[in-house]
């Protein structure tokens, strides 16, 4: 491989991951998130009256009518900060514009130790915890009432279910916390889809990350050294760098004591100056860190879980 090719790909390895860890960096401005996850969202009549006509499924005693819809969803504390009762100004809430209602809401299940419940206040439905720790989590159960009509008074074409999900408005005011993030349930099967898509792409990467560091290695750029005769016809080693001002930065390679600046007309006419050509790997620590990092970063997060 081509040296500058070689040293044009780790720079922008480098760029790349510098540039992907400030975007990280302003994504994550608070340490604490939220995450609601829609498990399920049933038209009841739809999918169970209007299909079954036999079968009768009320409830508080009269018969289901179209606009009942039971979503069942969880809240996730997917941050890496705990957040406490102290941090909340304004509670978490689920909330529904006009014509739409709320009709009960339950904790179906937490975490061990969590303290939960739900409460219907006019058309939101409020979460209140104690302590919600990393990872925990809280999943309910909440029937709703939707409006099977447009304000023209018009059937609207989208289903029952997707014009609650639509109206649904999640709101908090937590200090240190992120807007919640919105996520559905995916079927078993697509996540399994999804994870070998990821495993194939991160081989991709360490392929590519192995290939940089053995290219690095094996590649040999030819580095030379000067012979200056000192003393008594002895000579000693050292690189010449070029600088902006005309001269070269002389320097000893095994006597450190030996460095001086020289013109670089001067430094050519040395007598019995010896140029010696030396094969120079490119291979340095800094191009596994580079290996590492392009393997990694793009996978990682910053900013550790609890």
């Amino acid at each position: 491989m081509n040296p500058t090719i070689l040293a044009v790909i780790s720079i922008a390895a480098t760029v790349i991951l510098g540039l992907w860890a400030i975007y990280l960096v302003l994504k994550r401005k608070y340490p604490g998130e939220i995450s609601f996850v829609q498990e399920s969202c049933l038209g009841l009549f739809d999918s169970i009256v209007k299909n079954m006509p036999d079968l009768a499924v009320q409830y508080k005693g009269s018969p289901v009518g179209e606009g009942l819809v039971l979503i069942k969803g969880s809240f996730l504390n997917t941050g890496s900060k705990d957040i406490s009762e102290s941090m909340v100004e304004e509670k978490l809430s689920i909330s529904l514009p006009e014509k739409f209602r709320w009709l009960t809401a339950k904790v179906v299940s937490t975490s061990p130790k969590v303290q939960a419940q739900l409460a219907i206040l006019d058309r939101s439905v409020v979460l209140e915890t104690h302590l919600f720790r990393c990872r925990e989590y809280v999943r309910f159960e909440a029937l709703a009432e939707v409006p099977t009509e447009d304000p023209q008074g018009k059937k609207n074409g989208e289903t029952i279910e997707k014009r609650l999900i639509k109206a649904l408005t999640i709101n908090h005011r937590i200090a240190d916390t992120q807007k919640i993030k919105r996520k559905d349930m995916l079927p078993p099967e697509y996540g399994l889809k999804r994870l070998k898509r990821r495993f194939a792409a991160l081989g991709g990467l360490v392929v590519v990350g192995l290939g940089l560091i053995v290219a690095a290695y094996f590649v040999e750029i030819p580095e030379v050294h000067f012979l200056i005769p000192v003393g008594d016809g002895g000579f000693t080693e050292v690189t010449a760098k070029p600088r902006a001002d005309g001269t070269f930065r002389v320097k000893g390679v095994h006597d450190k004591a030996y460095s001086k600046s020289v013109p670089v007309e001067q430094f050519y006419k040395i007598p019995g100056i010896v140029p010696k050509v030396l094969p120079h790997t490119v291979f340095r620590a800094s191009t596994i860190l580079i290996a590492i990092l392009y393997v990694g970063g793009p996978r990682g997060r910053l900013g550790g879980r609890c």
